[in-house]
């Protein structure tokens, strides 16, 4: 999957593109407001701002693309919230 800004160097561990694909399955059935478009928004604002101050990139862009993974849609009743991962 081709991003559109560049990725921090994965070292000896991390492959973004899977992570990538792996991450945009988990928000398949996402709410609107927060699908994989979400989460590449956030991921890039986090990429922007952790450059500047000069965060652990690979720890900031994987909390990015998981920050609402196995969140229930925001219409979910609050049992619904509760059993979320």
């Amino acid at each position: 999957m081709a991003m559109n800004f560049p990725l921090p160097d994965p070292g000896p561990i991390l492959d973004w593109d899977r992570l990538l694909r792996e991450a945009r399955s988990l928000y398949e059935e996402a709410d609107p407001g927060h699908d994989f478009s979400h989460i590449l928004r956030v991921f890039e604002n986090a990429r922007r701002i952790g450059e500047q101050e000069g965060a652990d990139m690979q720890v900031l862009l994987l909390a990015a693309l998981l920050h609402d993974a196995g969140s229930p849609p925001k219409s979910a009743g609050p049992q619904d919230r509760s059993r979320a991962g």
